[in-house]
């Protein structure tokens, strides 16, 4: 925020930063006290271990979100497994989606419907000129940053519906992105796994969203106003519902070192 009003307006925002500079030198030193073990712990490591850089893209490109994984949501939500096998069945290309579906646990990056129905009425609104001018001054900085985190998720190249490249007459054209750069910064070398990038999105879309939601709001009845939230908490529970299956128990074999510990040798076991 700090940087983009310096931008936008950088006289205002220096005005209202030397009128509060004492309240900024207190926030900091309060960051820096907070923050000071840690630092002194990343101190420690780079003194003994010094700056291990991560050979190649370290997983990056296996745990990086594809775009249409934002579309798509999780297979631990029961109604929508129950849905992806139904209609699984009915044409390669479904049966594509299903595969895609009960396999990409690792690369989860699914935000909500309620935040994809907000972001598209957005988009739709941008695209016909028609979104209210308050409310976009309102909600472009976190609108903005969102989309920031969105692109870092998709990792060191797109990745649409698990292509990474198109090919152009027998050479493989990649689409670079901005996490390429990120990673060259020094310390940021050994971000691995790009799909963590996905809650910086989730929490600025939920501000996006309040704003969008109070909007809406406005705009209807009071009558009406129970039955929106209604529909919108019922969407969230249905669409939020997911069971995650504990691991399995593991057969340990105890009874062989039940023997070896009733045996008199002092004696040491390698696994």
């Amino acid at each position: 925020y700090v940087v983009w009003h310096f931008i936008t307006e950088p006289r205002l925002t220096w005005k209202l930063f030397v009128k509060n500079i004492f309240h900024f030198l207190f926030m900091f030193s309060i960051f820096l006290l907070l923050m000071w073990p840690w630092l002194k712990a990343v101190q420690n490591v780079i003194l003994f271990d010094g700056m291990n850089s991560t050979i190649g893209y370290g997983g990056a490109m296996q745990y990086s979100a594809d775009v249409f994984g934002w579309f798509i949501p999780n297979q631990y939500n029961y109604i929508y497994q129950a849905v992806a096998h139904l209609f699984g069945s009915v044409s390669p290309k479904l049966a594509l989606f299903k595969q895609y579906f009960l396999h990409s646990w690792d690369r989860f990056v699914y935000p909500g419907i309620i935040i994809l129905g907000i972001y598209g009425w957005i988009a739709l609104r941008l695209r016909r000129h028609a979104l209210p001018h308050k409310l976009w001054n309102s909600i472009r900085i976190p609108f903005y940053a969102s989309i920031g985190y969105f692109i870092l998720t998709l990792g060191p190249f797109l990745k649409i519906g698990n292509i990474w490249h198109i090919n152009l007459e027998g050479v493989e054209i990649l689409f670079p992105l901005p996490f390429l750069l990120l990673r060259s910064l020094p310390g940021l070398s050994g971000l691995r796994v790009p799909t963590r990038f996905s809650p910086g999105f989730v929490f600025f879309g939920c501000i996006v969203g309040a704003y969008v939601v109070t909007h809406l709001l406005r705009q209807i009845s009071l009558r009406k106003h129970s039955i929106f939230i209604g529909l919108l908490f019922i969407t969230f529970i249905v669409d939020q519902n997911y069971f995650v299956p504990t691991q399995e128990d593991i057969s340990i074999p105890v009874s062989i070192y039940n023997y070896i510990g009733k045996q008199p040798n002092d004696s040491t076991v390698i696994e």
